[in-house]
């Protein structure tokens, strides 16, 4: 009894296996275009609902518009230091200049940057400017 148990169990699973060997190997878009055939094989297709799960990766400062409304020019540099962090990026070629990177990953595969660069004179915040930052 428990091998035939067995025995179905994995000619069951066989035959399941087996069907994965009928799923093409090319997408949609390389369908119409043969050339891409053998730089595709072996890539193989896996539908959404077994993909893993990726994590959102947060990489260097992240600053919004609320911390740059407190910036104001005439700051010192720790005064900058202690509204915003230390600075990911701080040249010894360029010591009067100060950036804050920001990069986001996102599991589906997009990619939000943004930039934020300070500009100091002796040891005083002159000027300030980025992009993308999100409002909070």
């Amino acid at each position: 009894m428990v091998q035939i148990k067995y025995s179905v169990i994995v000619t069951t699973l066989v035959i399941g296996l087996s069907g994965c060997s009928s799923i093409p190997f090319l997408s949609k878009n390389e369908q119409t275009d043969t050339s891409t055939r053998s730089q595709s094989e072996g890539k193989g297709y896996v539908p959404n609902f077994i993909k893993p799960y990726r994590i959102d990766i947060q990489q260097g400062n992240f600053i919004t518009q609320k911390e740059i409304s407190k910036l104001q020019v005439g700051m010192s540099k720790e005064q900058v230091r202690f509204t915003l962090g230390t600075p990911l990026l701080q040249s010894a070629f360029h010591e009067n200049r100060w950036d804050y990177p920001y990069r986001l990953t996102q599991g589906n595969g997009t990619v939000v940057q943004a930039t934020y660069t300070l500009f100091f004179e002796n040891g005083m915040l002159t000027k300030h400017g980025g992009d993308n930052l999100p409002p909070e």
